[in-house]
């Protein structure tokens, strides 16, 4: 809502309704603008291998990191999503956010991509949480498409047309990096995105 008043000292004289809060701080709701809360299995077996020194890309090159979620995001149906994503939202929501940006791309493949989108877009019935719903189908080329990022960059753009009609996307994002896609390609994606009316955002300079 709009702000009625910013003031560093309030005469509460006046105020007919008083709320004694304890000593608690209230303040407006946060928002979490990048999640990935809602995806199935873990990669904790990574763990050693970070604390052994290897990067990011190191482990992705590795076949962990995305790659390592593809099978366990496939084989999730809606509701196996939204219950293991449920002590990540509780989480947050227990450090006072209220508007949460959540991200599919773990899938990689139209039907596991849009039972995640279902289930971010079911999480508001489960949570008092407003969610934003982002495609992240560009977040890395899985094994079917090894070798063929541009075929992989087609599939995506599909994708991502028919997840929009169903209603299923707010915003679209990618990985553009060395070891997912190329500037060029994530140009091609984005321009269809804005050609749907749809805002974008990006995973960028995080390795390069």
């Amino acid at each position: 809502g709009e702000a009625e008043l910013a003031a560093s000292a309030i005469d509460m004289s006046s105020v007919a309704n008083k709320i004694d809060m304890g000593g608690r701080w209230v303040t407006p709701g946060l928002i979490d603008c990048h999640t990935h809360a809602v995806h199935a299995g873990n990669r904790a077996a990574e763990w050693e291998l970070k604390i052994g020194g290897a990067s990011y890309e190191e482990v992705a090159r590795a076949g962990g990191g995305i790659i390592a979620s593809i099978s366990a995001a496939r084989e999730a149906d809606v509701e196996s999503l939204l219950d293991q994503s449920h002590a990540r939202i509780s989480s947050l929501l227990k450090e006072g956010v209220t508007t949460l940006e959540l991200k599919s791309g773990y899938g990689l493949e139209l039907e596991s991509e849009r039972r995640a989108l279902q289930a971010v877009r079911q999480l508001p019935t489960r949570f008092p949480v407003t969610t934003v719903a982002t495609f992240l189908g560009a977040h890395a080329v899985p094994p079917e498409f090894a070798g063929d990022s541009e075929g992989y960059i087609d599939a995506c753009i599909d994708m991502m047309g028919t997840l929009h009609e169903e209603g299923l996307i707010d915003c679209v994002d990618a990985f553009c990096e060395n070891i997912a896609f190329s500037p060029e390609q994530t140009r091609r994606l984005f321009e269809r995105a804005i050609e749907l009316g749809l805002p974008v955002r990006l995973h960028g300079d995080q390795l390069s």
